[in-house]
């Protein structure tokens, strides 16, 4: 086989695009979740929270670029956590953390008080209802279940 005929089979398989470009284009696709946008920019839940606000102001360009491009949750959103007493400060991770772990956190902690469990599920239902768009109509539909059991 020559080499252009090895090329044409591969470019067959992969496409016209080489891998790299591929892989590039998989990582540029990746859209940050809509609560961290609006952590961000201090809209939305966020809007008019001072605390939040403080914390944002530690936001570097290379955090939001990984939120951006890799999904990595930033340092910043756990220490706004922190100071709402959702988590405690030991609780904080030391290395980056994906959206996932964030998740985990939220769902498995053992929260000190009532309020704190009320916002960190909150949280998680927000983050799973930003990832999964079409979990958002699955959770109002059994929110009150319940109630209709005992009405029958």
């Amino acid at each position: 086989m020559r080499i252009s005929e090895i090329k044409s089979i591969r470019q067959r398989r992969l496409g016209n695009e080489s891998p790299t470009l591929q892989r590039k284009e998989r990582i540029m696709k990746t859209v940050p979740n809509s609560l961290f946008v609006d952590f961000q920019k201090g809209k939305g839940f966020f809007e008019g929270d001072w605390e939040a606000q403080e914390v944002v102001r530690k936001l570097s360009k290379n955090q939001k670029r990984k939120m951006k491009r890799h999904g990595i949750v930033p340092i910043c959103f756990f220490q706004y956590l922190a100071r709402i007493n959702v988590i405690k400060e030991c609780d904080i991770p030391k290395e980056p953390n994906t959206t996932g772990d964030l998740l985990h956190l939220l769902r498995f902690h053992h929260y000190a008080s009532e309020g704190a469990r009320s916002m960190g599920e909150y949280l998680y239902r927000e983050i799973i209802k930003g990832e999964i768009p079409w979990l958002a109509k699955s959770f109002w539909q059994g929110d009150y279940v319940w109630e209709k059991l005992e009405e029958s």
